[in-house]
């Protein structure tokens, strides 16, 4: 798997979000994340689809109510992405 990171976020937040996700994401029998890769977000599609996204979800949930986040569970947003990243 490619992941790309918006070059807006310093070069320190990068580089550690780079090594944190490839830490957390591979295992010895299975590297899922082959390589991080930087890009100006207004170059690439998916990485606007993303900031839309994620401006949206922090729009509608931007207090911490457990029953909102409940909201996101049990329409299994975060259940379906964690499914599709590790079942690359």
């Amino acid at each position: 798997m490619l992941i790309f990171i918006d070059e807006s976020w310093d070069s320190d937040f990068r580089k550690s979000l780079s090594k944190y996700l490839k830490k957390k994401m591979n295992e010895e029998w299975k590297k899922r994340i082959r390589e991080v890769k930087m890009q100006e977000s207004h170059k690439n599609n998916l990485l606007q689809l993303a900031d839309y996204v994620a401006s949206w979800l922090n729009r509608k949930f931007s207090t911490n109510s457990k029953r909102k986040w409940g909201w996101i569970i049990k329409n299994s947003l975060w259940k379906n992405l964690k499914k599709t990243l590790l079942d690359d």
